[in-house]
């Protein structure tokens, strides 16, 4: 029997939702569509994004997500919790008991639930107070400010290793010690996520059909010395796009940006 989900009029007056976007208000109920019958579902960006918003390419679901992690005002937990088990990652959405009545022919969860320390929202929030982040054992406090003056370094850091697995089909970790050092040297450098993203782009592109070259589609390639002249160099699929049109700043998805350069994914 497919899925079947509750929206109570309450969705509309909470007024914790309503601090929210009105496309992340969206993002959170078109969660429950995808999760599971205990709440939960894959860590998976692009797959939400094409679940969910399949006709708004401007949608930035890492964006979304974040903002559903955060505890809500004068609350001690936040929308949803997202976590990893033996390197998988997932997402529990909080309280789904009380708002989701699955029928009793659903399937049951096959996604392991989140460990208490996950369920610890107090326990988190001292802890970025304190600007500790044990989880990856760092301390964003103490890393300089991001340009845009909203996010940690760390939280960047995460955008730009999801982004790079996103474009590349990798799976490389936020946590690799290698990958931060190489990170925070190119952002002390000067550069930011955007630059990050049109170097993975403009790499992939140059490197997909290339055997030889697709190891290389990798941080400590990609984030080394190099970096500048992979980011400054002539872009050469600008003349496949429609009227030489290439929007740098519009990476939403893989095929979005893949596609707007008029390249195969």
């Amino acid at each position: 029997m497919s899925r079947i989900r509750y929206l109570k009029p309450e969705f509309f007056e909470d007024e914790h939702i309503a601090e929210l976007p009105f496309w992340v208000r969206l993002l959170y109920a078109g969660m429950w569509n995808i999760a599971d019958r205990a709440g939960r579902l894959e860590d998976r960006p692009k797959r939400i994004k094409v679940k969910i918003f399949p006709y708004d390419d401007k949608v930035n679901i890492i964006e979304g997500l974040e903002v559903l992690t955060r505890n809500k005002k004068d609350r001690s937990r936040p929308f949803i919790i997202r976590y990893d088990v033996d390197g998988e990652r997932y997402i529990q959405i909080i309280n789904w008991e009380k708002h989701q009545k699955p029928h009793h022919t659903e399937k049951d969860s096959i996604i392991p639930a989140p460990s208490n320390k996950d369920l610890d929202f107090n326990s988190k929030e001292k802890d970025k107070e304190n600007g500790e982040d044990k989880e990856n054992g760092e301390c964003p406090a103490s890393r300089p400010p991001l340009s845009n003056g909203d996010l940690s370094v760390n939280s960047t850091l995460k955008d730009i290793i999801d982004d790079l697995n996103l474009i590349c089909g990798t799976a490389y970790k936020v946590n690799s010690k290698k990958t931060q050092d190489l990170v925070k040297a190119r952002m002390n450098d000067g550069y930011g996520l955007e630059d990050f993203k049109i170097v993975h782009r403009k790499k992939y592109i140059e490197w997909k059909d290339k055997p030889d070259m697709q190891q290389y589609l990798r941080p400590i390639t990609l984030y080394g010395t190099k970096f500048e002249s992979y980011l400054n160099q002539l872009d050469k699929a600008k003349e496949k796009t429609n009227g030489g049109a290439y929007q740098r700043r519009d990476r939403t998805d893989r095929e979005k940006a893949l596609n707007a350069l008029g390249t195969d994914v």
